[in-house]
């Protein structure tokens, strides 16, 4: 019989008994299920040491000490956005001559969570903002979901026509997910062009290149050109109820545009600030903005069009 396993201590105890028993090692061999040579070297051990436990073995010894798991923790966390070689670089500087491999290191650090994730691009959110964001999601909670589907959400976005795909990485835990340090503002830069868009529960509206810098004026006329044509287009009805969704843009807050939804009977849904990540159609920009790396426009008109 071929050794494929080590016994349990409960066959261990069963092979001894046996023996008091008067088995021979053949008989009790074929009960346990084992080499007849082991349950001798069994009952032998324990007339030796009065012992049936496995003996411990002393094992691979570790490459580097709990002191040095926690150097090269603390040096991950001081070097949060570093490329893997130059923290390996840090790393061979504090263990001369131990020239540890990649594999060790990445199973140090995973044993304690810290992996390299890709940076979010999130808002950064003042500390009232939080405080008014989370009064408005308790309010939106006590909405039934049909009243969703009277909300026409719309917003400006600026796109890059450059291939602008690269990543930026962090090494973080999974539960510094959410922490502001690790974040990506968006900043534009290179040639841009900003549009602006709406959705509603039954698709997109139009999207409206913007050739100027939008203040209200400019706004307004955006809103006239597209909005009516978006209500039929998402609804199939020029005239169905809607509610309008718009952030806190100075164009969108200024006396002259409230006036002119109020005129035009456009009533809008109340919008905590530096809440971009509540619209729904940040979904749509992101989808552009991934096909744009992918295949960026030759002008701001064929950017329009494709859309």
């Amino acid at each position: 019989m071929v050794k494929s396993r080590e016994l349990g201590e409960s066959e261990r105890a069963a092979i001894y008994y046996l023996r008091v028993a008067g088995h021979s090692f053949a008989e009790i061999a074929k009960k346990v299920g084992c080499m007849k040579s082991t349950a001798y070297r069994i009952v032998q051990k324990h007339e030796k040491t009065g012992s049936l436990l496995r003996a411990k073995r002393s094992g691979r010894p570790k490459v580097i000490s709990h002191r040095g798991e926690r150097i090269v923790r603390r040096i991950f966390k001081k070097s949060r956005f570093a490329k893997f070689n130059e923290i390996k670089d840090e790393i061979d500087k504090s263990f001369p001559g131990k020239n540890l491999s990649k594999r060790t290191i990445m199973r140090l650090v995973s044993k304690h969570g810290i992996k390299s994730r890709i940076r979010k691009h999130k808002p950064y959110i003042s500390k009232i903002n939080r405080t008014y964001r989370m009064q408005w999601a308790k309010t939106m909670e006590e909405w039934p979901s049909s009243y969703w589907d009277d909300v026409i959400f719309s917003d400006e976005c600026r796109f890059s026509l450059v291939n602008d795909s690269g990543v930026q990485r962090v090494w973080r835990t999974a539960c510094e997910a959410d922490n502001p340090e690790f974040f990506v503002p968006a900043f534009a830069g290179g040639v841009s062009v900003m549009v602006w868009g709406c959705i509603g529960p039954n698709g997109v509206g139009n999207l409206a290149l913007c050739e100027r810098s939008v203040n209200s004026d400019y706004y307004i006329q955006i809103l006239k050109e597209n909005l009516p044509e978006c209500i039929r287009k998402i609804y199939g009805n020029e005239n169905q109820p809607f509610l309008f969704q718009q952030d806190n843009a100075p164009c969108h807050k200024a006396a002259q545009t409230c006036k002119f939804l109020k005129s035009n009977g456009i009533l809008t849904l109340p919008w905590p600030s530096q809440s971009p990540d509540l619209n729904i159609i940040e979904n749509v920009w992101r989808h552009m903005k991934n096909v744009i790396r992918k295949d960026p426009p030759k002008n701001k008109q064929q950017l329009v069009k494709n859309f």
